[in-house]
């Protein structure tokens, strides 16, 4: 039982400390993801920014 308790809590600590990393070295949520560009182009991020590459015959009305 001790160590099917101790492998538990390794799993969890190492689940938490992955979670955290991941959050900190930006491998956390795709800043695209609720972003649609109004159907009329393809969002574009990098570390800090989304924006939109509107389609050809379409112009930037602001990122909604």
């Amino acid at each position: 039982m001790k160590k099917e308790a101790a492998m538990k809590k390794m799993f969890l600590f190492s689940t938490v400390l992955f979670s955290f990393v991941s959050l900190y070295a930006g491998w956390g949520a795709d800043l695209c993801d609720d972003v649609t560009c109004s159907g009329h182009g393809e969002c574009q991020e990098d570390d800090e920014d989304e924006w939109c590459v509107c389609d050809e015959g379409y112009i930037a009305d602001g990122l909604m």
